[in-house]
């Protein structure tokens, strides 16, 4: 393993035209399945069987809440957009630096 920097290892990486992992990709990726998750646990489980960290929680109620559901899911469905957006113009970029 190389002993410098991560910046520099990454920096150097994307002048030399390798590929440079798209980390903000990533994380947008996982944050968006993650409020896909919570958005279906919201529409699927009722209200007094949600985490208490989830919106929509109430402790004696036995209906479900769906507007936290839809929301979570099309929050997590933008931001899985917004990373493939983000992960393919990354490539585009590079493959544009290299010629």
């Amino acid at each position: 393993m190389d002993n410098r920097p991560l910046a520099r290892v990454l920096r150097a990486n994307d002048e030399e035209g390798e590929s440079v992992r798209p980390v903000p990709a990533v994380i947008l990726l996982i944050v968006g399945v993650a409020a896909i998750a919570a958005g279906l646990l919201c529409l699927t489980q009722p209200a007094h069987l949600l985490p208490t960290f989830i919106l929509g929680y109430a402790a004696h109620v036995i209906g479900k809440h769906p507007k936290p559901g839809y929301a979570g899911i099309s929050l997590g469905a933008v931001l899985v957009i917004i990373a493939l957006v983000v992960a393919l113009s990354g490539s585009r970029r590079r493959q544009t630096l290299r010629s």
